[in-house]
């Protein structure tokens, strides 16, 4: 049966204005590097000193508690479709293995279950927030030049790193080899998947916990903790990343922002 919540979000997007950001962006061909942004607010290459241990977390380790946090206690279903996280591709570019986080289609576009999308990322939140407790290396994930800006910034505020450009096969695999360290990351969080596939299949490949923001068109099993929502609109992207920096610091202990 359909809560009266999820008829009135299809008869608020089925019109006109449904026409998503669908043009694929030519990704960078330079090859980046990872990125620390350290407490001094400069940009540097991913660190060769310290202990050289990775610090080791079962993923499961971090589930969401039973206490709201400050971080996400104030996220509603109205927050994310504000920011359009409910709209996800044409019908015609689904992965079906989506099926399940998919709550109808309006104007021959997939609408994503916010229901499911809310609780999964605040459990990612409360994911990141946790690694951030335990002095884990996170690293953001999107290589579309338009959204680079925001996700430097994120890094930025969050005291950790990313990759913005064409990732570098054995960046994670082979840290010790191409980053001169034998660090891995503890969590790689992905704001657009489909566009850094290589990163993603790496990750899998070197059992590193993920997050992962997976619109209509991704297959939501390549990470550990998938999310359900629009990845291509950049108030969507923006809205995110706050509220993961907001988790990080707050599980590291920083003041807010």
């Amino acid at each position: 049966i359909k809560s009266k919540m999820a008829v009135r979000l299809l008869a608020r997007v089925g019109h006109a204005g449904l026409a998503r950001h669908a043009a694929a962006r030519s990704m960078a061909t330079e090859s980046g590097n990872w990125h620390r942004q350290q407490g001094s607010r400069r940009s540097a290459e991913f660190p060769s000193g310290g202990s050289g241990e990775r610090v080791q977390r079962e993923p499961g380790h971090f589930h969401a508690s039973a206490q709201p946090k400050a971080y996400s206690a104030a996220i509603t279903i109205a927050d994310l479709m504000a920011v359009n996280a409910h709209l996800g591709h044409k019908k015609g570019m689904w992965n079906p293995k989506m099926k399940k986080y998919i709550y109808g289609t309006a104007a021959d576009t997939h609408i994503l279950d916010l229901q499911q999308t809310l609780p999964m990322f605040k459990r990612a939140l409360d994911v990141a927030s946790g690694i951030g407790t335990h002095k884990g290396v996170i690293v953001f994930v999107d290589t579309r030049p338009e959204f680079e800006p925001a996700v430097r910034q994120a890094a930025l505020d969050a005291e950790e790193y990313y990759i913005s450009r064409k990732f570098m096969r054995g960046a994670f695999a082979n840290s010790w080899q191409t980053l001169s360290t034998s660090r891995r990351p503890d969590l790689v969080v992905f704001l657009s998947p489909t566009f850094a596939i290589d990163a993603v299949e790496e990750t899998r490949s070197a059992k590193i916990p993920s997050i992962g923001l997976v619109d209509s068109d991704c297959d939501p099993d390549l990470f550990t903790y998938p999310v359900p929502a629009n990845d291509d609109t950049k108030g969507a992207i923006q809205f995110y990343l706050s509220h993961f920096v907001a988790a990080i610091r707050e599980g590291k202990g920083l003041s807010k922002l």
